[in-house]
Order: C-alpha cells, then structure tokens, then sequence
C-alpha cells in the first residue's frame, strides 16, 4: 500500500494479553495481532497456517492436530517444550502452572477467534508461569462481534469435512453468544484421520457500574496417529510418505473450561476459572511405546486494580491464587525388544510412572 495521505493517522492495533486494552506502539515489547478478518481468510486446519503468519514464529504442523512450536527459539520438543510458550485463553492460562501439553493449541478454538496475539520473547509474571519464549493468547468472540446466525461448511480432499455454526442475541443489557465447530478429516496417510469438537459459549450483562462477562469452552479430539516414515529420500515416495508405520498410534484428549470476568470504570477487575483436562495417548515415538494417561482439574482467581495518572504514569496492583490437582500415569504392555540391551531395559514392561 502507498503511504498514508498526510495528516490520515494510522490504524491502531490494540493488545490486550496485558489484561489492559494498549495500542501496539505503545507496548515495550514485540507482538502480533491476527484480527478476525485474517482468520477467517486464512481458514486455517491447523494452528501453523495462522500463527506462522507472525514474524518469528515456526509452528511444525504434527500428525493430525499436534503441532511443536518455536517463538524466537530452535523447534521445541519433549519435556522442555511444555513450560517454554504460554498459551492464554482471553488473557487466562488454559492449563495451572505446573501442567502443560506441546500440543495445546487443539485444546482453543482458535479457527473461530475473535482475535489471535502472539507475544515473542519472555512473558513477565503479569501473564502467568511458563512464558519463557513467548505467549499465544486467543480471544474468542463477544456477541456483538458474532453473527445471529451463520453457518460455514467446508468440504476437501482426503474426506475432510468441517462444519461451523456461529449465533447471538441480544436482550436488553444482556448478550449471548455460541460458537460451534466439528471436522472430520479423513487424512492423508494410511490410519491417520481425527475429529475434533469444539464449543464456546459466552453471555455478557451489565452488573454494578460494570461489565460483567461469562464463558463457557470445551474441545474434543480423537486422533489416530501417524507415525515417522524412515529411509533416504523416503518423501520422494509417494507409497511411502502415504504410508503408517504406527497404524495402532492414538491421542485422545478433551477439555472443558469456565470463567467468569468482571471489570468497572474504576479499574477494579476480577477474572475466576475453573478448568480440567484428561488426554491419553501411544507414544510411538518412544522405545516400548509406553501409554500415557494425564489430568488435570484446576481453579484459579485473579484481581487486579489499575489507577491512571500516578506519578505521572499509572500503578497496577493484584494478586493471583490457584489450586491444582494433576495426575499422570505411564504403562507400557509388553518389553522393549527395539533398542540396545541398555537402551531395553529404560523401559520395561510395566507402570514407569504413577503420580499426582
């Protein structure tokens, strides 16, 4: 585009991963913001074709719906990945600190966002634990930014199928909003297909000289894994890179998450949340291809109070509590026969963890 006529100021872009709405040259740090309208261009079937539109991000699109992430970092992978990127759901941490998936972003309806944020190099405390490379934070819808009605259906190669429903309503100073999308992939290697579900449900109403806003979000997903194809130049085969080596390969996960937001003109604001987590999955990465099973159930409240106009700046007081109950456990059928006689007995047959 040409430059902007003289005098025309420029299109402010707003972040709000600050919990506070601040315009983009005013933020002390590097983000992008992905709005709406880029969504739903994008029409994204997988978290890497929206966030690797931001400068210094390199999402690797997994099997199915998994991912690993790089924001302003080497690829991420294992047990390091998981407290390195934050992923927030409307300025809230989808998981407690302590309890995290590389895989998270299937657990946030990202395609029907309202608006995605990616915040590159380390989080402060402000954000949560765990914001060590960088923050993606999803903003779902409010009812006045959804449609009352609209349905989206979209159909493509290799049986994928995908389904969007999208309502609101307004009444009064009460609004409500739901959003709702089911796809069915078929996909492109031998037993690698999943479906997934996901809801989000919001109501906003007018409460005490403030806004108070209520929201509901769930997600499903049941995978079937495909596994890493091996030999020189094995891509260039078509047979090949079609095909499974782990057709018995699974991820099964779900989610459900509530909160509730409150916020007045005085700068008093309240954000509370409830979330819990299950997912088990094959690791047919790993010698043995142990199973494992992990949970988590969670609540968390955070207040905030800001003041403008304070020496001359503005002053942001609050706290954030949370209490946590997580659970993992790992098994695996049958002995390693795999790997070297070293290597075999890592993992034997058997529980290798049980813990919460």
């Amino acid at each position: 585009a040409g430059p902007a006529a003289a005098g025309e100021p420029l299109e402010e872009v707003i972040v709000t991963a600050t919990r506070n709405a601040l315009a983009l040259i005013d933020y002390p740090g590097s983000a992008t913001r992905l709005e709406a309208r880029a969504i739903e261009m994008t029409g994204a079937t997988h978290p890497s074709e929206l966030l690797n539109r931001a400068p210094g991000a390199m999402i690797q699109h997994g099997s199915g719906q998994e991912s690993l992430t790089a924001l302003r970092s080497p690829v991420l992978t294992g047990a390091g990945a998981c407290g390195a990127v934050l992923v927030l759901e409307n300025g809230i941490p989808i998981r407690p600190v302590g309890s995290c998936n590389v895989n998270e972003m299937f657990e946030v309806n990202y395609e029907q966002a309202a608006a995605l944020e990616i915040l590159r190099g380390p989080g402060s405390a402000l954000y949560g634990s765990s914001a060590i490379h960088g923050i993606i934070n999803v903003i779902a819808p409010l009812p006045a930014q959804m449609p009352a009605f609209g349905v989206a259906l979209t159909a493509g190669s290799d049986d994928y199928l995908q389904a969007r429903l999208a309502a609101s309503t307004q009444s009064g100073a009460v609004g409500s909003g739901i959003a709702l999308l089911a796809t069915d992939d078929g996909g492109w290697r031998d037993a690698s297909g999943f479906n997934e579900q996901k809801l989000n449900a919001v109501q906003t109403r007018s409460l005490a000289a403030g806004e108070l806003t209520l929201r509901l979000a769930a997600t499903r997903l049941d995978q079937e894994t495909a596994g890493f194809i091996t030999g020189e130049d094995a891509y260039r085969d078509e047979e090949i890179a079609r095909s499974n080596p782990d057709p018995e390969a699974y991820r099964d996960a779900h989610s459900l998450r509530m909160s509730a937001h409150y916020r007045n003109a005085s700068g008093l604001e309240w954000r509370g949340t409830l979330r819990s987590s299950r997912m088990d999955f094959l690791q047919h990465f790993l010698l043995g291809q142990p199973v494992e099973d992990n949970g988590q159930d969670s609540a968390g409240l955070l207040w905030s109070l800001a003041r403008a106009d304070v020496a001359g700046g503005e002053l942001v007081v609050g706290a954030d509590a949370e209490v946590a109950a997580s659970t993992l456990s790992q098994h695996q059928d049958g002995p390693t026969t795999e790997g070297t006689p070293a290597q075999n007995a890592i993992r034997p047959a058997g529980q290798h963890y049980d813990y919460r």
